[in-house]
């Protein structure tokens, strides 16, 4: 008896940690950036257009690339060069640094 005690209580710890290693180690990825975002201005060195997946895969301007975003930065991989910025949403618009994205279906 007790030993089925002790394993239920392992089980449980064991789900309880993977649980919250599930949600705080997610790639940083969130379902508001999920979907085509489209640039209102085409700007030098900033995507004309992105397809974010919720797994932290994507496309910036049609080029593969994965994705996290984390306290205010998102980070992009594209082919081994890494690009940052800053994102704030506002609305329903997507902010990175200054320049504005408009989510489209």
């Amino acid at each position: 008896m007790k030993k089925t005690k002790r394993i239920i209580v392992a089980l449980l710890v064991a789900a309880t940690v993977m649980s919250m290693v599930f949600m705080f180690c997610s790639c940083g990825t969130s379902s508001r950036f999920v979907g085509n975002w489209v640039c209102d201005e085409v700007h030098s060195g900033y995507p004309d257009q992105l397809t974010l997946n919720s797994d932290g895969t994507g496309t910036g301007d049609g080029f593969s690339c994965s994705w996290t975003a984390q306290d205010g930065t998102i980070n992009f991989n594209l082919n081994g060069t890494r690009y940052t910025y800053e994102y704030e949403f506002k609305g329903a618009k997507l902010y990175l640094d200054d320049y504005s994205y408009s989510k489209v279906n």
